[in-house]
């Protein structure tokens, strides 16, 4: 059985925190037009392969980052 959508959520998070070397607290402190946490954002929203829906992404970012990309 596949992982599901919250469960690839949160390894793509954890992915993603790990690569900017950031906790979970430094994510919160950062700015929500900071490249790196939109760029994050992006890729949680988009996952690999598109499977993360937004509902999804809203519950693990602030959703200030999602509004953020709306208007890209």
């Amino acid at each position: 059985m596949g992982e599901s959508a919250e469960q690839k959520a949160e390894r793509l998070a954890q992915e993603e925190l790990k690569k900017r070397k950031w906790t979970e607290a430094e994510l919160g402190r950062r700015k929500k037009t900071n490249r790196e946490k939109v760029a994050t954002a992006r890729r949680l929203r988009d996952g690999d392969d598109g499977g993360v829906n937004r509902a999804t992404v809203e519950d693990r970012q602030p959703h200030t980052v999602v509004n953020s990309l709306q208007s890209k």
